[in-house]
């Protein structure tokens, strides 16, 4: 196994454990969400939320209201149980990972279902609208849980953030040789100056020599030994 493969799976593997903490935060939205479906009052108002949204939709979108209004009003009790059912179930598959990627797929069509209905597509044709529905950006993360739980996008991730980790170590590497080649020319230097003796040094180590010791005269003077001629190449 190469160092390529090695640092690929160690990458991937802090992906998939990042991935897993942000789902399962995302996890605890739903959850909180789902909560409040339980409440007695989700259930007083079911069918007004249908009505309410579709005030104020402009008249193509008119039969597709009506359509919904027409299927909740008789059969209210079913539709609050199976929305408390559906989002309590989108919950614990996010927080335990239990069929990951039907929850994925279930999330985002029951998502764009709301979004479409009880919050009439965000609202974006009504006076003072501001935004497009919280519920759309649900649908949008659980679209891109389930992209991420296919088998190319991690290992896509992983091979981008290894390719800059290793542009960013071989910068560094560069960085470090052009010092290193400064510190390479200057310790020949430094090791050269530093084998030279000092003139000191040589001076005494000189002049402890016998063959150089000055010799003092019976009149004081100093008197030096005889220096070697050179012998001819004669």
């Amino acid at each position: 196994m190469t160092a390529e493969s090695i640092e690929e799976r160690r990458t991937l593997g802090w992906l998939i454990v990042v991935a897993a903490g942000v789902r399962a935060a995302f996890g605890i939205f739903v959850a909180s969400d789902a909560y409040l479906k339980w409440q007695p009052g989700f259930a007083a108002h079911y069918a007004g939320y249908l009505q309410n949204a579709a005030n104020g939709q402009p008249p193509w979108l008119g039969p597709w209201f009506h359509f919904w209004i027409q299927l909740v009003a008789p059969r209210v009790g079913f539709f609050v149980l199976a929305t408390r059912l559906i989002e309590t179930a989108l919950a614990i598959g996010l927080l335990l990972g239990i069929a990951r990627r039907l929850t994925y797929i279930a999330g985002a069509l029951f998502s764009l279902l709301i979004w479409s209905t009880a919050e009439g597509f965000g609202g974006p044709y009504t006076s003072g609208a501001t935004n497009l529905g919280s519920t759309l950006l649900y649908a949008l993360v659980f679209v891109a849980f389930g992209l991420f739980e296919s088998s190319s996008v991690p290992r896509l991730i992983a091979l981008i953030i290894i390719s800059l980790g290793g542009f960013r170590n071989g910068s560094q590497r560069r960085n470090g040789s052009r010092s290193g080649s400064g510190q390479r020319y200057a310790r020949p230097l430094t090791g050269t100056i530093n084998s030279v003796p000092s003139a000191r040094s040589l001076s005494r180590s000189s002049l402890r020599s016998p063959r150089w010791r000055a010799q003092r005269t019976s009149a004081g003077c100093l008197r030096l030994p005889p220096m070697p001629l050179p012998r001819s190449r004669l």
